[in-house]
């Protein structure tokens, strides 16, 4: 598969952190109302249904995730911290919870209204590539993969919840967000979904509301080893 560029011109071609410096030519950083304006502009982008809500993974290869609430302070830090993920452009989605990963005791009924139940938010690697917000690419031009059904899923991160909302990050892509502002925790709480929930993908992964309790995230891996796919079930 070719490499793509989530997006169309030269500017799609740069690396977020460079994108992100043009917002302020003189030294990179923006004000709080800049930036916050900035994001929610990409935020709104990212969740219209024309458009693939995607998130660059960068050589480091590292997802982050956990309690957002917990973690936005200048010294927190993610409880979760996931490695050895396949850098390129990865498609999110929230899904409803397929009928094998449930629970024995849940019974699915089938008149359940579809935003209802348990939903399961995956990643999922696509093509090399870099991922440019401000023309992000049609959902119809994107198709992941088949990963090798036959692949086992193994716990890759796990991590708890005690303020309701739910976080996982590229850390590539989140450190290039906020290298561009000057106020971490403001910054992180922007993120924090205030439309009922339609607007769950983000600059550089996904926030959510769910129930506080413990969580574990689940990997699949490519013939190289690398991490290719990610689930993440909501409680």
């Amino acid at each position: 598969m070719k490499a793509i560029k989530a997006g169309s011109g030269s500017r799609s071609q740069e690396p977020l952190a460079e994108l992100s410096a043009q917002a302020h030519p003189k030294d990179g950083v923006m004000s709080y109302d800049a930036w916050y304006e900035r994001t929610r502009r990409w935020t709104r982008a990212l969740n219209r249904k024309r458009n693939a809500p995607v998130v660059e993974v960068g050589p480091d290869g590292t997802f982050v995730g956990g309690d957002l609430g917990t973690s936005k302070d200048e010294a927190d830090e993610f409880e979760a911290e996931i490695t050895g993920a396949k850098p390129g452009v990865w498609q999110m989605s929230l899904e409803k919870t397929p009928q094998e990963d449930r629970n024995e005791d849940e019974d699915e009924d089938e008149d359940e209204d579809e935003d209802e139940g348990s939903k399961t938010i995956r990643f999922v690697w696509i093509a090399e590539g870099t991922v440019d917000y401000n023309a992000l690419p049609r959902r119809t031009n994107l198709q992941a993969l088949p990963t090798d059904p036959h692949t086992d899923w193994e716990v890759v991160g796990s991590f708890s919840v005690d303020s309701g909302t739910i976080c996982l990050f590229s850390k590539y892509a989140l450190d290039a967000i906020l290298a561009t502002g000057t106020d971490r925790e403001a910054m992180l709480e922007a993120f924090i979904d205030d439309d009922e929930g339609k607007n769950v993908y983000v600059p550089g992964g996904f926030v959510v509301s769910g129930n506080d309790g413990g969580y574990e995230i689940e990997g699949r891996r490519d013939a190289d080893g690398k991490i290719v796919e990610l689930k993440l079930r909501l409680s």
